[in-house]
């Protein structure tokens, strides 16, 4: 091979080795978002339609009034992390709806500063916890021993129950005080 084909084939492999990340990152990666300081999206990576949907209304970027329903409190609370920390910060623990099925996420903050601006940049990914399957080792517990599903249960039933109390009070016909 000449060594001009040879110097030609280094300056084209950077390219080569970039899209080959780009394309092993879309097919494994976990989706994510890039945000900035202000908790709105700057770019998609990946499908995050299991984790992110529009609501009815004006159009919005801010990833909190984006995440779905049982996504909100974590991703929050990840992004805080990740801001007063400057590192990684992951939340567990959470379920989302896909499919009809209920799904165990955890959720992951990871704070960057681009090479072309200062300005802070959160990347923000999902990914699927594999639910722990029952093997040799493993110990079979009643549901009632699940002491974080219950309480997070228990907490969204007081707060479920809170609202139906508000609505009610609020509804109630002036002749029934």
């Amino acid at each position: 091979m000449d060594p001009r084909e040879r110097i030609a084939e280094g300056r084209a492999g950077p390219e080569v080795l970039r899209e080959a990340d780009r394309l092993v990152l879309a097919e494994h990666g976990p989706p994510g978002a890039i945000i900035d300081d202000a908790m709105n999206i700057v770019q998609i990576r990946g499908r995050t339609a299991p984790y992110l949907e529009l609501s009815p209304g004006e159009p919005t970027q801010n990833v909190l009034k984006l995440a779905r329903e049982g996504l909100i409190a974590g991703l929050g609370k990840a992004i805080r992390t990740a801001r007063q920390t400057n590192a990684a910060a992951k939340e567990d623990g959470f379920r989302i709806e896909d499919g009809g099925q209920l799904k165990d996420v955890t959720i992951t903050v990871s704070p960057f500063t681009g090479s072309s601006s200062s300005k802070e940049r959160y990347f923000w990914s999902c990914s699927r916890t594999p639910r722990r399957t029952a093997g040799p080792r493993a110990i079979r517990r009643p549901a009632i021993l699940d002491d974080e599903g219950s309480a997070r249960l228990q907490r969204e039933l007081v707060a479920t129950k809170s609202t139906c109390n508000r609505s009610s009070r609020i509804m109630q016909p002036p002749w029934n005080s």
